[in-house]
């Protein structure tokens, strides 16, 4: 797979957004960022490492463009990007003081999977104030050149 020109990825599922009770919107915490959805919106068409990710928030106080979004691959973190630069990326750009939206975040992988592989990718934001999201996963595995 290594020699492969192109990783090919499936979603196999969507963890973690309904997984406690602490996740259930009708009871979050207003100062709290929610993510209501993550969704694997492909590979990068010009970068076969490149991940792309849409994710669906919701801040009631309107601060988190001011915050963070962190990235974990497995349990372990793999980074972090101001919202601020992601928000002005989107097209159109996201306002600094949105209560809701959806962004799109490439997730790039530092090399391809093997054949039959899973990587769960994971996201966690951070409003100015510091309070953090809920932190859903997405698992993705690889399949063999046609497929199998």
């Amino acid at each position: 797979m290594r020699g492969a020109a192109k990783v090919l990825l499936a979603a196999s599922g969507l963890v973690g957004l309904a997984a406690c009770g602490g996740d259930d919107p009708s009871h979050w915490p207003a100062e709290r960022p929610r993510i209501d959805s993550v969704t694997y919106a492909g590979q990068s068409p010009s970068d076969a490492l490149g991940l792309r990710f849409t994710v669906t928030f919701v801040d009631e106080d309107g601060d988190l463009g001011q915050g963070n979004l962190q990235l974990y691959l497995g349990e372990a973190s793999a980074g972090s990007i101001g919202l601020p630069q992601l928000f002005a990326a989107q097209t159109p750009p996201l306002d600094a003081g949105a209560t809701e939206g959806e962004f799109e975040v490439l997730v790039r992988l530092s090399e391809a999977p093997a054949s039959g592989e899973k990587i769960t990718v994971a996201f966690e934001l951070e409003d100015a104030a510091g309070n953090r999201s809920n932190k859903p996963s997405l698992t993705l595995a690889t399949l063999a050149p046609g497929g199998t």
